[in-house]
C-alpha cells in the first residue's frame, strides 16, 4: 500500500461522513449523494471543500432580490463583497442577513439551502437587512412569482 492508497482511503471516509453517501467498491452510489464525482478521481480542491465543510442547522427566511437601484443602492451590479454580477451569478449568488455574516458564514463561502424539498448551492456574495435571512439574486427580467421565498434551512457551509 504506498501513501496515495492511504490518502484515497482516507478521502474516500471523510467523503461518505461529509456527504451522507455509501459508495460501493465499483464507484456506484447507494443513497443520494450530492457529490456526483467519481471517488478515484477526488481532486485536490473537492478534498480541500471537504475538509472546509460544516454540517449545521440554521433556520432562515428567505426571499429573492433583483439588482435594481430600488431594491439595492446606486450601484446594483456591485456585490458588498466587491463582486460584479454577470449572466451566472442568477439563482447562485446570494445576500445573507448580518448575524449570520462573520460569525457563521464569510463571503465566498457556498452554503446548502433546503427550500421547498429542493436543496441548493448557493455563494455567499451580498448583505441583506434583517436577521436569519437568505436573499437569492436573481434577473432583472423574472416575474415577483416565480422567485424562490419561504422558509428554509442551511444544512452546510463550505468555506472558501
Amino acid at each position: 500500500m504506498s501513501a496515495n492508497d492511504g490518502i484515497s482511503i482516507i478521502a474516500k471516509i471523510a467523503f461518505m461522513t461529509l456527504f451522507g453517501c455509501m459508495v460501493l467498491s465499483t464507484g456506484a452510489y447507494i443513497s443520494q449523494c450530492s457529490h456526483k464525482e467519481p471517488l478515484d478521481t477526488l481532486s485536490q480542491d473537492s478534498i480541500f471543500r471537504m475538509a472546509n465543510t460544516r454540517i449545521v442547522d440554521i433556520n432562515v427566511k428567505v426571499t429573492s432580490y433583483q439588482p435594481t437601484i430600488a431594491q439595492c443602492d446606486s450601484s446594483p451590479f456591485i456585490t458588498a463583497s466587491g463582486d460584479h454580477i454577470k449572466d451566472y451569478s442568477y439563482g447562485v449568488w446570494c445576500a445573507i442577513s448580518k448575524d449570520l455574516l462573520y460569525t457563521k458564514v464569510n463571503f465566498g463561502d457556498s452554503i446548502y439551502l433546503v427550500l421547498d424539498s429542493v436543496v441548493r448551492v448557493l455563494v455567499v456574495k451580498d448583505i441583506v437587512q434583517g436577521s436569519k435571512h437568505i436573499d437569492i439574486l436573481e434577473p432583472i427580467d423574472m416575474k415577483f412569482k416565480d422567485m424562490p421565498q419561504g422558509f428554509g434551512k442551511i444544512i452546510r457551509i463550505i468555506h472558501k
